[in-house]
């Protein structure tokens, strides 16, 4: 049995797994295109897969390998059309929701005395993919506290430092009063707190100032167990080593030819001071 997997990210944590099955894998990465996933997974069909694991980026992929009669996995993010397994995280606005949630906790223990509209939050989302948009919704709904007086900024690319840490400057230029930064993914939260440790940030009260993310790394992690670090905390969608054992899950009844499991959902888990 052939199995071809896209998530290069996992690759170490699955492979041995997969080789004890007896299946043979072959990793490929689409970096982001469209046109290279389908091209990819039409080479895979050409090739006889016995089963896809896909991120998939495009729906149109999946339903292709599907259409052949070969299993397809789709991993962390939800495809338009039927596939034989699915494992989600979370879903991208309920993780924004709940960086808003840790946000809220975080405002009442440093700003209990504060009136309606006092804490001035930055959301600092993105729209280059329609997950990063659902993740940015939900981390608006930060909105809904009274307290806070809430400015939405965007930056070109989530996942690049310098971008992000441009948008964080233009914003706090055109108000250097923000008590919040909330960032959409990790990589813009490092480029938030690079700023605000900065002199240029002009923050004068840091132990009264936070910033927020989605995404865990072992950087983030660091930050927030560091007191003296505005970074105060994230949402972990789990481990890649919790993903792999989720991932196998649906993996294994497939290649041993048993009915597939349907559907694998995750959890959330914020990581802050408390829990770090």
């Amino acid at each position: 049995m052939a199995l071809f997997l896209q998530m290069l990210a996992l690759s170490e944590q699955i492979r041995a797994s997969v080789e004890e099955a007896g299946a043979q894998i072959q990793m490929d990465a689409a970096d982001g295109d469209v046109t290279t996933q389908i091209e990819q997974i039409e080479n895979y069909i050409t090739m006889g897969a016995d089963l896809i694991v896909v991120f998939p980026i495009s729906g149109d992929a999946c339903r292709q390998a599907m259409e052949q009669g070969i299993p397809v996995v789709a991993f962390a993010v939800e495809v338009p059309c039927e596939v034989t397994s699915t494992v989600v995280n979370i879903n991208d606005r309920e993780m924004g929701r709940a960086c808003a949630d840790m946000v809220n906790a975080w405002l009442e223990k440093t700003f209990p005395e504060a009136e309606d509209g006092e804490v001035h939050v930055l959301v600092l989302g993105s729209s280059m993919t329609p997950q990063i948009v659902e993740r940015t919704e939900g981390m608006k709904t930060i909105a809904e506290n009274p307290k806070v007086t809430m400015k939405y900024f965007e930056t070109e690319n989530q996942d690049s430092v310098d971008a992000c840490r441009k948008s964080v400057e233009n914003a706090f230029m055109e108000y250097p009063g923000y008590d919040v930064v909330m960032c959409v993914t990790g990589t813009s939260a490092i480029a938030a707190e690079a700023f605000v440790s900065s002199q240029q940030s002009g923050i004068l009260n840091p132990e009264r100032f936070g910033i927020f993310s989605i995404d865990e790394t072992e950087e983030i992690t660091r930050k927030i167990e560091d007191l003296d670090c505005t970074l105060r905390g994230t949402i972990s969608m789990g481990s890649i080593e919790d993903s792999a054992k989720e991932l196998m899950q649906v993996i294994a009844p497939i290649l041993k030819w048993e009915e597939p499991v349907k559907r694998i959902d995750g959890t959330v888990t914020p990581i802050t001071e408390e829990t770090s």
